[in-house]
């Protein structure tokens, strides 16, 4: 009996040791996460950083980050979901809007919940605003520039054996390229500048000039015209430097306008036939002729799967406006006491705009003009001579860049939704063509 109850205590014993050396097991708890940084930032996009440290005991199930122009941002708001787990990730975040501040938290879910860290802000940027033109100097020689927000640099010498003009400028991630062309005191040079270093498309034996560029990817397309040994214009296009005919030199040709849709080449110009510009646009080489007597095409922008172009029919001493959407032509202005020329045309959305200029004849002036959907919008008074050369939208703001001659002098304008934002100082005569946006 002794020996039974002692078995019985010695199991008793046991197990009450077994029991009290079990581990409780935490129930779990919200997982920890931290922001760790926001880097990238430009007037439209940003990214940031997180990092989920713990689990909290249970699969974390989605994480990311959350943004808002308030505090405390949610994820029922703008966030997004970058996998699951614990460790370190990195989100975008798009669809900004410039010179805003963002409030940025990350977060972390598992079955507990949804957990958020710490919070960080940002201001994204203004977008830089670049024209390309000329501007003349002391010696009264003209020197191509690209201005960025209205800070001019200098492309070429500004001798007279180097006299520049730049034509158009385009932006590519950090890359700034304009194109236009040099005077070698015999004749002009295609030129290609990329950060400010000149290339020649040209060797200058025979008249050359480059008036369009547009780079997509690692492709870098101008296009333009060259004489031949005729000292008809042949018109061209440059891809990476190596030149492309459009014309056979029968009659003088010239591209004006380039862009770039997919792996479809659009090119407008004109060819001049018996004295009679004619309206031109190639794609992919294959030439259409534009509708219209006596026309020109200057500018050409493809929106999904339209094509617009824009371009001038000159009759009985007048000029009329003409916007070819497809091939078929919408005519802006009557032509009937003006001369109206447009010279770029951007499509964002349902919108198209186009920049020129319309003079009434037998004036000394003419009122730079910007045309939304057909809709004349004059950005001068019609006081003195203006010009507008081109037209670029973003987030949907209206730039234009021209110049307007405050007699004698031409003075470099840039406006933005009407307002001048960038002019020269009207030292020396000066104009911009081109106007790009990022």
């Amino acid at each position: 009996m002794k020996i039974y109850l002692s078995l019985l205590l010695l199991i008793f014993l046991t197990l009450c040791c077994k029991k009290d050396n079990i581990t409780p097991v935490a129930p779990p708890s919200f997982p920890i996460v931290k922001t760790t940084a926001i880097f990238s930032i430009t007037p439209l996009t940003a990214s940031a950083g997180g990092d989920v440290t713990n689990d909290g005991g249970a699969t974390v199930t989605s994480r990311g980050i959350c943004w808002s122009t308030a505090p405390n941002p949610l994820i029922t708001g703008n966030h997004t979901t970058d996998g699951a787990g614990t460790g370190t990730f990195s989100s975008s975040m798009i669809g900004l809007n410039p010179v805003t501040t963002y409030y940025v938290r990350a977060y972390a879910t598992n079955s507990i919940g949804t957990v958020y860290s710490n919070e960080l802000s940002f201001t994204t940027t203004n977008p830089d605003v670049y024209t390309a033109g000329y501007e003349n100097n002391s010696s009264s020689y003209s020197v191509a520039k690209i201005w960025k927000n209205g800070v001019a640099t200098s492309l070429s010498p500004g001798t007279f054996s180097a006299q520049g003009w730049a034509r158009a400028v385009f932006v590519s991630g950090s890359d700034v390229y304009v194109v236009g062309y040099e005077f070698n005191g015999t004749h002009y040079t295609a030129k290609l500048w990329k950060n400010g270093i000149s290339k020649s498309l040209t060797n200058g034996n025979y008249d050359a000039q480059a008036w369009a560029i547009y780079v997509s990817g690692s492709e870098v397309y101008v296009g333009g015209y060259e004489a031949n040994a005729s000292g008809n214009y042949v018109a061209k296009i440059w891809k990476n430097g190596i030149a492309s005919s459009l014309s056979d030199g029968t009659n003088n040709a010239q591209v004006y306008g380039l862009y770039i849709s997919q792996s479809d080449i659009y090119a407008v110009g004109y060819e001049s036939v018996g004295g009679t510009s004619i309206a031109k646009s190639w794609k992919n080489g294959v030439v259409t002729n534009l509708s219209g007597v006596n026309t020109t095409a200057y500018s050409v922008y493809v929106s999904g799967t339209d094509v617009y172009i824009a371009g001038t029919e000159l009759t009985g001493g007048y000029a009329k406006v003409i916007l070819w959407k497809n091939g078929v032509a919408d005519y802006l202005t009557n032509g009937f006491s003006s001369i109206a020329i447009p010279y770029g045309v951007f499509v964002s959305g349902t919108d198209v705009y186009i920049a020129g200029f319309d003079q009434h004849t037998g004036t000394g002036s003419s009122k730079a003009i910007l045309w939304k959907n057909g809709v004349a919008i004059p950005l001068t008074d019609g006081t003195n001579y203006s010009r507008a050369n081109s037209v670029y939208v973003y987030n949907n703001e209206v730039y234009v860049t021209g110049y307007e001659r405050i007699f004698p002098i031409s003075i470099s304008r840039t406006w933005k939704n009407g307002t001048v934002i960038h002019s020269t100082n009207g030292s020396f005569n000066a104009a911009t063509a081109s106007v790009f946006v990022k």
